[in-house]
């Protein structure tokens, strides 16, 4: 809360999604690249994120469009899965999320997206 608590100081015009992408964009990422079930999105950078509040540009108000490029189709899947998603949005994508079941098993922070997604866990 403390770092949300500067970045909007820094910026109060600010929305909390726009707090939270501030401090998701601007973490020290460790692990893994990208979000990980271990480390998240990585340590906090305040001072990051204070400046990147500073020019935080308008609030984004058209929704990104996102498709699977692939599996396709109907087909039942099992075991290691390549996943391929397209995404674009007017004003940029910052992080792809993978949901299995409303729970993220995987992210990509940079095209072209795409996953290995170990299906072996899901019914």
């Amino acid at each position: 809360a403390g770092a949300a608590a500067l970045v909007m100081s820094a910026n109060p015009s600010l929305t909390s999604d726009q707090v939270q992408n501030i401090l998701f964009s601007t973490a020290v990422d460790l692990g893994a690249a990208g979000r990980d079930i271990y480390f998240g999105y990585g340590r906090v950078n305040a001072a990051a994120a204070v400046a990147a509040a500073g020019t935080a540009p308008a609030a984004d108000t058209t929704a990104p469009t996102v498709s699977i490029a692939a599996p396709l189709g109907s087909s039942t899947v099992s075991g290691l899965i390549a996943v391929s998603v397209n995404a674009a949005d007017n004003v940029g994508v910052a992080r792809v999320d993978l949901k299995v079941n409303g729970t993220v098993v995987a992210s990509d922070v940079a095209g072209p997206y795409g996953f290995s997604w170990d299906s072996t866990s899901v019914a």
